[in-house]
């Protein structure tokens, strides 16, 4: 899901961890989708609390702070930040959405699926960066959405302009001010007071939640860069992860916080053994877009396929089909020869 530029990657292990939790998606979605609940996800099955799904993406918002906040901080240029971002996500999020309403749809589910369809709420949908509004699919199945991972995208836009937002303003001079937004928002989310907010609970709930995980992968950006480094600090982090991620309460926070400063170690370190991964195309958004409407069409044509099998086949066709987005949506908008247009020269860094 996660975003940043694949060229500004080379030399650390950002593109690893993303195809690395776009696989923790699938595994964790694969067994939820045969079994129409959690019983059989192997990380709940362990502590009973998060699962490898949420896990991932907490690692995805994790990164997309670090990186976010750093590309609005070394470029605080609001038009090169909005279209670097839009060529990034918006392209391979529009292909997605209309492979599953043209492809996905029609092969899950009954022959009136056109003469049902909705085109003014289906762009309305997509436009919004909300789960594509198209007729039933997948009857009579556990989870009949043509593609459940969807939704994460709009959150991740949103943290995305309110980095813009913040700099804009000048948020990024003041030393302390991002430390405090995401001090402010982690409160709201413990305390779970979401009917606070001028939304629906759901929705607040994920904004807590998102701009919490994103705010603090901006902190170790802004503050704890030095800190990653330290051996110390990583084996007290692992301890404090492991006691905090049994309490459904503290598991969310345990994992961006002390999970954080693990997953963002191993990011912003050299690599070595892994070098080589930063010369493979940066697929993990194509397979986190095109994994769960993979498996939903496996189990309805072969609704007897067991859960590991199904993870593996969904795992190999999701690869083949992030390769592709790569390849013919995602590096060709990010290549535009138009792009020139919509940016402009470098300007002097923040302070922060």
């Amino acid at each position: 899901m996660l975003t940043s530029n694949h060229t500004t990657d080379r030399g650390n292990h950002f593109n690893l961890l993303r195809l690395l939790f776009a696989c923790m998606v699938i595994a964790s979605h694969c067994p939820e989708i045969v079994y129409g609940n959690r019983s059989h996800e192997p990380l709940t099955m362990l502590f009973g609390t998060l699962s490898f799904g949420e896990l991932a993406v907490d690692g995805f918002f994790l990164l997309s702070g670090y990186l976010i906040v750093k590309s609005w901080v070394q470029r605080p240029d609001w038009s090169a930040f909005l279209a670097s971002r839009a060529r990034r996500i918006l392209p391979g999020f529009v292909a997605c959405a209309l492979c599953c309403a043209f492809m996905v749809g029609p092969l899950g589910s009954d022959a009136g699926y056109f003469t049902q369809f909705w085109w003014t709420g289906f762009v309305k949908s997509v436009a919004t960066l909300s789960l594509p509004m198209i007729p039933e699919v997948f009857a009579g199945t556990h989870y009949p959405f043509v593609n459940g991972s969807l939704w994460t995208i709009r959150y991740e836009v949103i943290c995305y302009l309110a980095v813009m937002l913040f700099g804009i303003f000048g948020g990024f001079r003041i030393r302390s001010a991002w430390l405090v937004a995401t001090v402010a928002f982690t409160a709201v989310f413990m305390l779970g007071r979401f009917d606070a907010w001028p939304l629906n609970g759901k929705t607040g709930q994920h904004l807590a939640r998102f701009f919490t995980i994103f705010g603090i992968g901006g902190c170790y950006f802004l503050y704890g860069r030095d800190a990653l480094a330290r051996s110390l600090g990583a084996l007290t982090a692992g301890v404090i992860l492991a006691i905090m991620i049994s309490s459904p309460h503290w598991a969310e926070l345990g994992v961006a916080v002390f999970g954080g400063y693990l997953i963002l170690t191993f990011a912003t370190r050299k690599a070595t053994t892994f070098a080589w991964f930063n010369d493979l195309p940066d697929i993990s958004y194509g397979v986190y877009l095109y994994a769960w409407p993979i498996t939903k069409l496996l189990l309805w044509w072969w609704p007897a396929m067991t859960a590991p099998m199904v993870s593996l086949w969904t795992l190999l066709a999701s690869l083949a089909a992030g390769t592709l987005s790569w390849y013919l949506v995602e590096r060709p908008f990010m290549r535009s020869a138009f792009s020139h247009l919509f940016v402009r020269p470098a300007t002097s860094l923040n302070k922060t």
